[in-house]
């Protein structure tokens, strides 16, 4: 029905794909990690999501995670 050749490409291109998700998932998790330890390490506090404030008095404007988030709207 389908030629041997095609079928053999395909899969191993899954089998690619399928090794680069669990690479990127390893990734995104290890930096996940780095990012929340970094965090702790400066002190840093949401205020109810519209600002992130360390312990010394400065702040950041935004959401930490969604710095570029202005346009999404307030619920």
């Amino acid at each position: 029905m389908y030629d041997p050749v095609v079928l053999n490409i395909l899969e191993k291109n899954v089998k690619d794909l399928q090794e680069q998700l669990v690479n990127a998932n390893k990734r995104i998790k290890r930096l996940t990690d780095d990012n929340y330890k970094l965090r702790r390490e400066i002190e840093l506090v949401k205020d109810n999501g519209k600002r992130i404030i360390n312990d010394k008095g400065s702040a950041w404007i935004g959401d930490a995670e969604m710095p570029d988030a202005g346009h999404l709207k307030d619920e």
